[in-house]
């Protein structure tokens, strides 16, 4: 089934028969990084360009989840299933949502279809989000984009929003969405936000709200860009010296940073969250390092 998935021509020609409009044609398919899953089975995603008729080429995302055996997929597989409603109707130029590849281990599904985070397509629809489920009454969206798609956890989105009560353009704002994979991870996260009193000089984004049938929250937006995950990429590129930063920290320091803010948050006698342990961590990386390591061993013992 991974021998297939990475195939670009074979990949492009099943997304074209079974995910496109009539006369719809796949100019270019590119894979990305796969992502190994507990399960046994693996994700990747694909960059896809596509046309119909005259129509100019447009890019898409698609994400393709490859199973271990035979049969896994269509067990597994949602179909266009409810957990699609109520964005069931694909964009143009697409028909369907969701496809099984012929050998059933592969499944494939049009982002913002994800079986990993089944709300994540009703979080970016206006129409959905205009009813009883956006959780702000003070302010109404007007846009979303998308700032991150997580492989594992939750995903996040920017959302354009008008005050309510206001027609005026100084009234214009956003505010941050997280999109949970599940109710209780979301409502878990919501209330330690909402019982951060003040952690001393540590900015907390203020919760503005939850909707347990989007698994969907929202914060306030923080001044400022982030720049630690740059940082942090930089210094392990081997070979290549860290860019000068805004702040002219180090990968060292900015991380030490972190570790400061992160501590008084936990410092926080009115916030409550689950503790984890070094132990736990050094158990989960373990499982991370033996699933590399049945494909790649090396690349497992670097």
């Amino acid at each position: 089934g991974l021998t297939s998935a990475l195939d670009s021509e074979l990949t492009a020609r099943h997304i074209e028969r079974a995910l496109l409009r009539s006369g719809g044609q796949v100019h270019l398919v590119t894979p990305s990084a796969l992502w190994c899953r507990p399960d046994g089975s693996c994700s990747l995603r694909y960059r896809v360009a596509v046309s119909v008729g005259t129509e100019q080429v447009s890019e898409h995302t698609v994400l393709a989840r490859v199973y271990p055996s035979d049969g896994v997929a269509g067990r597994t597989f949602a179909g266009d299933a409810p957990w699609l409603a109520p964005s069931a109707v694909p964009p143009v130029p697409w028909r369907r949502w969701t496809t099984i590849g012929d050998g059933g281990e592969v499944a494939l599904y049009l982002f913002p279809a994800d079986p990993a985070l089944p709300t994540l397509a009703a979080a970016m629809n206006l129409a959905v989000l205009q009813g009883e489920d956006w959780p702000c009454k003070t302010a109404l969206p007007i846009s979303v984009d998308l700032v991150h798609h997580s492989r594992q956890g939750a995903s996040v989105l920017h959302y354009g929003v008008r005050r309510t009560g206001s027609s005026s353009a100084s009234a214009a704002g956003h505010v941050y969405g997280k999109v949970y994979p599940n109710r209780t991870t979301g409502e878990q996260v919501h209330r330690f936000l909402g019982s951060c009193a003040n952690p001393g000089r540590v900015h907390i984004p203020v919760p503005l709200g939850y909707s347990p049938r989007l698994n969907l929250g929202l914060t306030e937006a923080l001044p400022g860009r982030p720049i630690l995950p740059s940082i942090v990429r930089s210094a392990a590129r081997v070979g290549v010296a860290s860019p000068a930063t805004p702040t002219g920290h180090s990968a060292h320091e900015a991380v030490r940073s972190t570790g400061r803010a992160l501590a008084a948050l936990h410092n926080t006698q009115q916030a409550t969250a689950a503790t984890r342990t070094i132990g736990q961590l050094g158990r989960e990386l373990d499982g991370e390092l033996n699933m590399v390591q049945q494909v790649w061993p090396r690349t497992a013992d670097q």
